[in-house]
This record gives C-alpha cells, structure tokens and sequence, in this order.
C-alpha cells in the first residue's frame, strides 16, 4: 500500500518510557495501560504519513535499556518489558537527550537541508503511570537542554500519563504538549 506524501517528509519519535514500581499494586494492568498508551501514539504518528518513519525507545530502569532510532515495518509495535524497581528520572532523560542530540542535524546539517527544503518532525514522547517530581538540579539541567534542542529543527516533548493526564510533575516546564498533539 502505498502512501500519500504528507506535509512532513519524515517523522522520528524518542518514546521514553517510565514506569514507578510498586510490588504487588496491580503491576499487570499498569503495564497494560502503558503498553496501550504507547501503543496510541506509535499509531497517532504512523498516520502522518511521512515517507520516512523512525522510533526510538529509552526506559526507566537501572541498566538504561536505549533502542536507538530504526525505521521499523509498518504496524510494528513494541512491547514494554517489566523494568527495575528502582531508577533515576534524571538519568532516563539525559539518555533521551543524548539520543536526541546526537541524531537531529547540527547546524552545518541544518544550513544543507534548509536549501534542500527538508520538511522533518522529531518528538519526544513521555510515557508514565506516575507524575514525576523532584526537585534537583540535574532536572533542572535537562530541561534547560531540551528547550535548547527546540530551536534546532521542528522538536516537541509530549507526555502521556496513564494515571492522571493533567499531573506532570516538574516535567511541566519542558513538555510542550500534555498527551498526544
């Protein structure tokens, strides 16, 4: 099936998963919750349409499990596995943020591809069943750094809460859209 051209050329999503464990709270039906909130959004960008599709997983857990950017088959869906009981929020991010940055143009790229009239979208989307907090300053940090990769190129951070969609802790000073756009 071949699809129609869109507005943007290619689209490339970071989905950052993050999960707070509690032994014996309903683990299985939270799993589930996130597992059908990623779900949503893997579909809400495949329907853009972009000639070019590229996802990207980070999760919360001690090891850092990263996916680098690949572009998968059409429909395919990935499936979040148990994580650690115990993980660092900053941490998650920066490896989110290092992805990122190292995978959207630098500026040389971004002079090229301006003449060349590349029409490229990059996200980040947040998943979680909790709404983060803390206050330190390695957060603060990485919000500052996330904002700063928003004037590279077309770059939004989406946060999906699959317990409360309005409560997004300090994320709130960097998400740029609470759920999906």
């Amino acid at each position: 099936m071949k699809k129609e051209k869109s507005e943007t050329d290619n689209v490339y999503v970071c989905y950052c998963i993050l999960r707070e464990m509690h032994p014996g709270k309903h683990q299985a039906e939270r799993l589930r919750e996130v597992t059908e909130a990623l779900w949503d959004a893997q579909t809400f960008y495949e329907k853009m349409g972009a000639l070019m599709f590229g996802q990207a997983f980070v999760y919360g857990s001690r090891e850092g499990i990263v996916r680098p950017f690949t572009v998968y088959e059409e429909g395919f869906r990935e499936t979040p596995e148990e994580f650690a009981t115990a993980y660092s929020i900053s941490g998650t991010l920066l490896q989110c943020y290092d992805l990122l940055n190292d995978f959207m143009p630098g500026e040389e790229e971004q002079i090229v591809e301006a003449a060349e009239i590349s029409n490229e979208m990059y996200r980040l989307v947040i998943i979680s069943d909790y709404a983060p907090e803390g206050n330190n300053q390695a957060l603060e940090i990485l919000i500052r750094s996330f904002n700063e990769l928003k004037h590279k190129c077309d770059f939004k951070i989406c946060y999906v809460n699959t317990e409360d969609a309005l409560c997004v802790g300090n994320l709130g000073k960097m998400v740029d859209v609470c759920g999906l756009e």
